[in-house]
């Protein structure tokens, strides 16, 4: 499957690595500008307005099993906006589609970081970057993560929590259950002009994809016994494939 992103503004670095030296040499901390520029939202995105917004309870929220965030612990990281470059502490809610802000770890006066094309996000050694999909009818903004990039395609992956609502039993036999929240990932090949392909969980569809070198593909999953649903196993993959691209 084939997705065009529309980017407005995005300054492309030549690596990850480039991207994880900003945070050594970036010098300005967010402090006034947390909520001058960076918030859209003053309410906290674990309020219970924002919770019941989505047809779920507080409480329903605080006993679900797993968790909306990719780590709820914040995280130092850095936030690149045009030629801005700030500080601050940072986590992913994935349900909520919100890089969240706070001034120190423990402070309860959490921000949502401005949805602005090509702002990224840099945080526990993760780079995070918004973009905006272009569906046909509008546009979702979405938050990818930056994984490899390559000399022909980048790797990104996207990651969703779906909930799960709890189920409340009719009878004494019949024992409630909480609600949970389900993490899944999809991962895309993404070509130099921002032309994403989903990468298939399965060797059969994606060796349709890379059919001009599909015997290559095929031997090298074969043996390396790749699995396509593994973020380490897809690394290989798309490395190899942009090596034997250059031949």
């Amino acid at each position: 499957m084939l997705y065009i992103f529309v980017v407005l503004t995005l300054r492309t670095m030549n690596s990850k690595h480039n991207f994880l030296l900003i945070t050594l040499f970036a010098t300005t901390f967010l402090s006034a500008q947390i909520n001058r520029r960076y918030n859209v939202d003053p309410v906290n995105s674990n309020s219970s307005y924002t919770i019941t917004s989505y047809g779920i309870t507080e409480d329903e929220f605080n006993q679900a099993e797993g968790s909306p965030f990719l780590d709820k612990e914040f995280k130092p990281g850095t936030i690149v906006s045009g030629e801005e470059v700030s500080k601050a502490y940072l986590r992913y809610n994935i349900f909520f589609e919100e890089i969240e802000i706070a001034q120190d770890p423990g402070s309860k006066d959490i921000s949502s970081l401005k949805k602005e094309v090509g702002t990224k996000a840099i945080f526990d050694n993760k780079v995070f970057t918004y973009l905006l999909l272009d569906t046909g009818n509008n546009q979702n903004g979405v938050y990818f993560q930056i994984l490899s990039t390559g000399s022909q395609f980048d790797l990104y992956m996207k990651s969703n929590v779906r909930y799960i609502a709890p189920y409340y039993g009719s009878t004494s036999i019949d024992k409630d259950r909480p609600g949970k929240f389900e993490v899944s990932n999809k991962f895309f090949l993404v070509s130099k002009n921002y032309k994403f392909i989903t990468i298939p969980k399965n060797h059969r569809n994606l060796l349709k994809l890379v059919s001009h070198k599909k015997k290559e593909v095929k031997d090298f999953l074969k043996k390396n016994r790749i699995k396509l649903d593994k973020e380490e196993d897809v690394l290989k993959f798309v490395d190899y494939y942009n090596r034997i691209l250059k031949i």
